[in-house]
């Protein structure tokens, strides 16, 4: 009788291992190219780790399933395959295998939408990574976050975390996750406007995207480039890029990528005033998205092909375009693409004469971008939220650390926190609603009303938008300047500096609002340099702040002073400035909260100006970062007089002490 073979013996075992790991490398290759495939082989891996009883690689095989399940946009079948791996690892007390799991749960949640899940899964993940010193995943986790946050619109934050995936990658020798961080980075400084350093990691990305031979990446790389470019309005080159980008797509046969491709070569094309080309192209873009079934893509070629045969004169064909676009709008919940249709439709019925459609289809633009600003409003607070519930979750997780360890100091500080961080949400909801209410009320003034305003009340109205931007723009500013601080996430970068050099040279930065007040500004100091050993960005930032409070704050006709020097009576000496201002001064109760955030002093700014209650809060943080120290010496209705002192020299120098 034969032996049975339910059971494979310890050389089938054997065998299966390499099978399994073999069909899921395999399937690893394939996963953007020929998801169907991958897919398939990445099923008979698990099977066969079922069948040899290999718990292991079957969670293994879920991994992979997951990502090709990502790659194919089928995000809920993705985070049914990740949690089911987690669960494998978490019973194996598998840490690693955890972490490539939450990893995955994280972009899978994020790709619907959940980003609130999103980002506690990538916190997961990458503590997990840091357990078992995986420098790896702790870099593709800093990415995501760093995804999040630019999400979640603090720029700065994702710039931080990119920056340091960056620095965990570059040692390691793998370049497709290399690529793709610095697509990422590059992706960050394009939001934050600054366009050349965006450009140097796109062509660093570039061209190790050809050293590797990723033609997908390369073709995505290409249309960021060429993106790049249109922002400054550089069109030429950008063409070119959106060309080559198209060519790379359909000699890979990605016929999304090549979607978006000729979609934006049609775009330069009508900006350039080519409107035949234009229409050959969008053709082409709208024929392969119907074929894959982009609906937003179809909707976006037909509004372009709409604008195109208008510019044209071939309006009957124009207005079929734009009626059939309106077809697929309807159906999208996105509102920008609404907008665009009906601006199409208001410069068509204008062309053709039908004056009075154009005015209805103008109305209801101008109802969607109403409904565009609220809900990027309500978006912006509701990540403000995500992010504040996500940091509660973690300090009340922490507190309850601590209290099993009975640190009673930490616990209180911890509670503060998250007083703090309540107090924050508040203020951004409240402080952000107020000025976008006022944009938005100028903003439907001057639409509604612009055939009955003069010139100059329309400037007025302008000014007015522009000092509440300005507004939302200063509290945005200090609001993330604290909650970084908090985090612990400053990069001090000391060095030795002429303080007073650079107290003289931003002093001039500050002239036209004090002008306004007719308030002088004057410098007072030694002709010797004044030698600090601090981060001079960051002193800028310090002097900034105390100089603008003291134009602020003090009345028309009178003098704000800043005076440099170097205090020898201190040991070892210290590099001294002084802000004095002829203002109110302070009371007894202003001076004891003065450092605190959201202080609210008994003095009020004499112009009307917003202002936040962190700057002075962030001065003192700032400056003791730097192991400088700031107090204010005041008497209440005779000004105030606020001192910052910083090292001559390294603190880490022993010849400091000397």
């Amino acid at each position: 009788m034969s032996k049975s073979t339910d059971a494979p013996s310890s050389t089938t075992k054997s065998e299966a291992f390499v099978q399994v790991e073999e069909l899921l490398a395999e399937a690893r290759t394939l996963e953007n190219s020929d998801r169907v495939r991958a897919d398939d082989l990445a099923r008979r891996a698990a099977d066969l780790a079922t069948s040899c009883k290999r718990e292991d690689l079957y969670a293994r095989a879920l991994l992979v399933r997951g990502a090709i399940a990502i790659a194919d946009a089928s995000f809920e079948q993705a985070g049914e395959y990740y949690a089911a791996a987690r669960d494998i690892f978490a019973r194996r007390r598998d840490v690693g295998g955890q972490a490539d799991a939450l990893g995955g749960l994280g972009v899978a949640h994020f790709m619907q939408g959940g980003y609130r899940e999103a980002f506690q899964y990538s916190r997961r993940s990458l503590a997990a990574c840091e357990e078992v010193k995986d420098v790896g995943g702790q870099a593709r986790e800093c990415s995501r976050l760093g995804g999040l946050f630019q999400h979640f619109g603090d720029l700065q934050a994702a710039l931080d975390h990119q920056l340091k995936a960056l620095g965990l990658l570059r040692p390691l020798q793998r370049p497709r996750d290399l690529a793709a961080c610095l697509n990422n980075l590059a992706l960050v400084y394009k939001d934050l406007g600054q366009y050349d350093t965006a450009l140097g990691y796109y062509r660093e990305c570039l061209e190790l995207c050809d050293s590797i031979g990723s033609k997908d990446g390369k073709a995505l790389v290409l249309v960021n480039i060429g993106t790049i470019h249109n922002l400054r309005r550089e069109k030429h080159q950008a063409l070119e890029y959106f060309e080559r980008a198209v060519g790379l797509a359909r000699a890979i046969r990605d016929r999304r990528k090549e979607t978006i491709a000729l979609t934006s070569v049609a775009g330069i094309l009508l900006d350039l005033g080519e409107e035949g080309k234009a229409c050959e192209t969008y053709r082409a873009a709208n024929v392969i998205a119907r074929e894959i079934k982009l609906g937003r893509s179809v909707a976006i070629t037909l509004i372009g092909l709409g604008r195109s045969f208008s510019s044209l004169g071939r309006f009957d064909e124009a207005a079929a375009c734009l009626n059939e676009a309106a077809e697929y709008t309807e159906q999208s919940d996105i509102l920008h693409l609404k907008s665009d249709l009906y601006d199409a439709l208001t410069r068509l019925c204008e062309q053709r004469g039908d004056y009075k459609t154009a005015l209805e289809h103008s109305r209801r633009r101008r109802e969607i971008d109403y409904q565009m600003i609220n809900q990027r409003t309500d978006e912006r607070l509701n990540n403000l939220r995500i992010l504040h519930e996500t940091e509660q979750a973690r300090n009340q997780a922490e507190i309850r650390r601590l209290e099993n360890v009975e640190l009673a100091a930490a616990n209180e500080r911890l509670e503060e926190l998250i007083r703090n961080k309540n107090e924050f949400l508040g203020v951004a909801a409240h402080d952000l609603r107020n000025p976008l209410s006022n944009i938005q009320g100028l903003a439907r003034l001057i639409t509604t009303q612009a055939d009955r305003l003069s010139p100059a009340e329309t400037r007025d109205l302008a000014d007015d938008i522009r000092t509440s931007s300005q507004r939302m723009l200063t509290l945005v500013a200090d609001l993330l300047d604290i909650n970084r601080i908090d985090q612990g996430r400053l990069n001090i970068k000391p060095m030795q500096f002429d303080l007073a050099h650079t107290a003289k040279r931003y002093l001039s930065v500050y002239s036209s609002p004090a002008q306004a007040k007719n308030i002088r500004l004057q410098y007072q100091g030694p002709d010797d340099d004044v030698l600090a050993w601090a981060d001079r960005d960051v002193m800028v930032q310090v002097l900034d702040n105390l100089v603008s409070n003291a134009v602020k704050f003090s009345p028309v006709d009178t003098t704000v002073t800043v005076v440099t020097t170097t205090n020898m009576s201190a040991f070892p000496p210290r590099a001294r400035l002084e802000v004095r201002d002829q203002g109110p001064g302070l009371t007894v109760d202003d001076m004891a909260q003065l450092f605190g955030k959201f202080a609210r002093l008994s003095a009020q700014p004499t112009g009307g100006e917003p202002s936040t209650g962190l700057g002075l809060s962030i001065v003192k943080q700032l400056v003791e970062a730097m192991h400088g120290a700031v107090w204010c010496e005041s008497t209440h209705g005779r000004g105030a007089t606020f001192i910052v002192e910083l090292p001559v020299k390294s603190v880490a120098d022993p010849a400091s002490e000397d």
